[in-house]
């Protein structure tokens, strides 16, 4: 079972938490602008894939940012890392159990 984090990471991860969710929203809308800007599909056709993509990216955006709790701080973290959107130096923040939990926990 995955235990709550420790305090100082908790308030680490509570502030990085708004830093990946930007960095996912601008990875959406650069995708957005792929496929708006892809003239070699209709219109229709561009709209029902940005369509399915905002869909898509709705449920990753919920599952990884909208219930931000301690309890699964640990699990969100390795989420968004796994989706690149924190750094090293953003993870070195964390304390050093942290840090070899995800780097364990990110193997498996």
């Amino acid at each position: 079972m995955i235990q709550d984090i420790r305090e100082s990471d908790w308030k680490v991860f509570r502030s990085l938490h708004q830093v990946a969710l930007d960095r996912f929203c601008k990875r959406i809308l650069d995708e957005s602008a792929a496929i708006t800007g892809d003239n070699n599909r209709t219109h229709h056709e561009r709209y029902l894939a940005l369509f399915e993509l905002m869909k898509d990216r709705n449920e990753d955006v919920a599952r990884m940012f909208d219930e931000l709790k301690r309890s699964t701080a640990k699990l969100l973290l390795l989420m968004l890392r796994k989706q690149d959107l924190l750094t090293d130096a953003e993870i070195g923040r964390f304390s050093r159990e942290l840090q070899e939990w995800l780097r364990r926990a990110g193997s498996e």
